[in-house]
């Protein structure tokens, strides 16, 4: 069975998660670190043929959602507004949904900023019936010394327990899905209810539009990794966007840079300032441009301070700023609304799409072996 992963760090790290997941499925690993679900959202839009030829989905990015919120201070409606759209953009693929919620370092955000998120996810799993495990049972129950053991890095769990947990998540899932799994995603949520057809929930439009695409002057190159290729342009001067696009609204950028580089977006209104590191990334525009004959993008040249953070690239005066090169942008046409659609689900079928208890390794030798570690390399007393 082909399985699609989209997520953050912890999806693209080789014995995590993506690693249980393919001792039962042939997975098609979209995820990206330091990226939120936006950068999820892009793939989906950017690979629909290969999305829709799969027969399972698994995603996480409530951690990278957090560090986003906080580090680029995007409010909280905007915040929840991105969160739901991802999950309706799910839910319309009409695909078997699973969700992973995973924790982070207590120390690294604040409590409330972590359950306003988290919450964000859980809602949104009941919201569309979509399968979820979280780590809360056993986060609640760790002294400082155990997170420390089994959160090496603030945002990425101990990788034996992720993989673990991730393939007894595969197994039950592979166990519920086969051998007909659009029968049961109809015949559990939607026949019950009287409803004969998987709905499909009215919102925003989303594409991706090629930075090629553009008029103006740049040159085109082609990069790629080990997980992506792209073509991408190298801004060498002021570019526009095709009339075609008019009254789209730039809801993300997608960019490739070598080094430290900069953008200026602008038209008669308003101007949006956004820098780049030396990485591959998806970043969310705080308030979306609306496209029009007036706006263009430039380099930014002079590095003129930014307007809007990107996760891990942070204004520098001293910095020089290399090539701007730029694989497209995320576009929305539509009004941002949210949409109040929910699953006519009674409350133990509620009860029943949290599977946590059910594939949730015991933690108990995770930590030990941990400590174990860190005491013969000496890293520990």
């Amino acid at each position: 069975m082909k399985c699609i992963l989209l997520g953050g760090s912890n999806s693209v790290l080789m014995n995590s998660i993506r690693l249980g997941l393919s001792e039962v499925f042939l997975v098609k690993n979209f995820a990206l670190g330091a990226t939120s679900c936006m950068q999820n959202l892009t793939e989906i839009v950017k690979n629909k043929n290969i999305i829709e030829d799969s027969d399972v989905i698994f995603t996480e990015s409530n951690v990278n959602d957090i560090m986003t919120y906080v580090g680029l201070s995007i409010s909280k409606e905007r915040m929840k507004f991105i969160i739901d759209e991802y999950y309706r953009v799910l839910f319309n693929l009409n695909k078997p949904v699973y969700v992973i919620i995973l924790p982070t370092h207590p120390d690294q955000e604040k409590k409330e900023d972590v359950e306003f998120i988290n919450n964000i996810h859980v809602d949104n799993c009941i919201r569309f019936g979509f399968k979820f495990a979280t780590f809360d049972s056993i986060m609640n129950v760790l002294n400082k010394d155990q997170v420390d053991l089994l959160l090496p890095h603030p945002r990425h769990f101990n990788e034996a327990f992720v993989y673990q947990m991730t393939y007894n998540f595969s197994k039950l899932v592979a166990e519920e899905i086969r051998p007909n799994f659009r029968k049961i995603l109809n015949d559990r949520f939607f026949k019950q209810a009287g409803i004969r057809n998987h709905p499909y929930v009215n919102g925003d439009d989303y594409v991706f539009m090629p930075a090629s695409e553009m008029i103006g002057d740049f040159t085109i190159e082609s990069k790629e990794n080990s997980a992506f290729s792209a073509k991408i342009i190298n801004l060498t001067g002021t570019s526009r966007f095709n009339e075609t696009y008019n009254n789209y609204k730039i809801v993300a950028i997608n960019a490739w840079c070598d080094d430290y580089s900069s953008i200026i977006i602008s038209d008669n209104i308003s101007t949006i300032v956004k820098s780049f590191i030396r990485h591959y990334t998806t970043t969310e525009i705080k308030n979306p441009i609306t496209i029009s004959e007036s706006l263009s993008v430039n380099k930014n040249i002079e590095n003129i301070p930014t307007t809007e953070f990107s996760l891990l690239a942070r204004y520098d005066k001293s910095k020089k700023v290399h090539d701007l090169k730029l694989e497209g942008f995320t576009l929305s046409l539509g009004d941002g609304t949210s949409n109040s659609f929910r699953m006519p689900l009674d409350e133990n079928e509620i009860k029943d799409l949290d599977i946590s208890s059910k594939v949730m390794p015991k933690w108990q030798p995770y930590a030990a072996a941990s400590r174990s570690y860190s005491i013969y390399s000496g890293k520990g007393e």
